[in-house]
């Protein structure tokens, strides 16, 4: 007795169920790809987004990665 070390023992030398502070020894998963999951296809847009073009394409404006937006005013904000 006292070379299980994992709390007490259970009939048939098996641990006790429930929190004894301990599990099961288990395989350890296989490390994932570094560099994150391979690429895949790209998503497909759901049918009537990616077809309808914008009311307006000339107003909206969206900026690059790593630069501000533009500041618009907005009524009803900031000083007046």
């Amino acid at each position: 007795p006292g070379d299980q070390g994992c709390g007490p023992g259970g009939p048939g030398g098996l641990p006790a169920p429930g929190p004894t502070g301990c599990y099961p020894y288990r395989e350890p998963l296989p490390a994932p790809p570094p560099g994150g999951p391979p690429p895949g296809p790209p998503a497909l847009a759901p049918p009537g987004i990616a077809s309808v073009p914008s009311p307006n394409p000339g107003v909206v404006s969206v900026p690059a990665p790593g630069e501000a937006p533009p500041l618009v005013p907005v009524p009803g904000e900031g000083t007046p």
